[in-house]
């Protein structure tokens, strides 16, 4: 507690929110605890609105900073969808988006704040073991400090780590924490991006061309003009082979829904339809 004393008077606070709610829970838990040690705390909503985020998660966003009653800083990137010419596909071993479209934009923001800085994060130990395993490397030396290999240095607090997930939605209630309309939607699993195109696979780009196709219009002409420019013999694709081109060509799954047919309670596609699939 001396620590977070020291925090809420010597910080800037930035609570690193994606639309999620981890993130939402994580920064109202955080502010209020804050708060309750220094009232006049400098804190702030940060969030990075990317090429592929929606801008009904934005307006949640600003919602979430209203109920907090804190400023909103909005970081967006230099390069949208465009930049898949100079750098291809984000991949496992690539992750190009996170620093181009999330992290430096976040930290020319926080760089016009007065450091040193608090970043409130909304990892917790149960959703992510992967991201856990980097994070836990990083904070080695001092478990509340350390610097992103773009030399942004920084405090850290995960305040929900320990939580598990019946924690975080009996807090949400608890609170009556804002709850993003995203969160409702089948399919919708990533906040910063509608899809991700690390892990993004056949079926969820089906999906985001189905459900938003505005945004699938935006991907299908970047990916295009990557494969045009970069000139490569082999064609680039995205995750698991898979060929936007040809998800382009595939009907929707609105497509279908015609000629479903209705048996008592359970719903079926015309197997001549839907080749090898029975019952949905």
């Amino acid at each position: 507690m001396d620590r977070l004393r020291w925090l809420a008077d010597n910080t800037t606070i930035l609570l690193n929110v994606s639309g999620g709610k981890d993130s939402a829970v994580a920064s109202v838990y955080a502010t209020k605890i804050l708060r309750s040690l220094n009232p006049e705390a400098r804190i702030y909503v940060i969030y990075a609105h990317t090429p592929l985020a929606l801008e009904e998660n934005l307006s949640y966003i600003k919602k979430l900073a209203e109920f907090l009653e804190v400023p909103l800083l909005v970081a967006k990137p230099s390069q949208g969808l465009e930049a898949l010419v100079d750098y291809g596909l984000p991949s496992f071993k690539r992750r190009w988006c996170m620093d181009l479209w999330k992290l430096k934009p976040m930290e020319t923001i926080a760089s016009r704040l007065p450091p040193p800085h608090l970043n409130v994060v909304g990892l917790r130990v149960e959703e992510s073991r992967r991201r856990m395993t980097i994070f836990s490397n990083h904070l080695s030396k001092d478990p509340w400090f350390f610097c992103r290999r773009s030399g942004y240095c920084s405090y850290y607090w995960a305040p929900i780590l320990d939580w598990d997930e019946d924690q975080v939605w009996e807090y949400i209630e608890k609170e009556n924490i804002p709850r993003n309309p995203l969160w409702r939607k089948e399919g919708h699993s990533s906040h910063d991006c509608v899809v991700c195109l690390v892990w993004a696979g056949w079926d969820d780009y089906i999906w985001l061309k189905t459900t938003y196709p505005n945004k699938w219009n935006e991907l299908i002409k970047a990916y295009r003009l990557m494969n045009e420019r970069r000139r490569r013999k082999k064609k680039i694709l995205a995750w698991h082979y898979v060929d936007l081109d040809e998800v382009d060509k595939s009907p929707t799954l609105l497509d279908f829904m015609p000629k479903r047919i209705k048996y008592e309670t359970e719903t079926y596609v015309s197997e001549a339809d839907l080749p090898g699939l029975h019952k949905i």
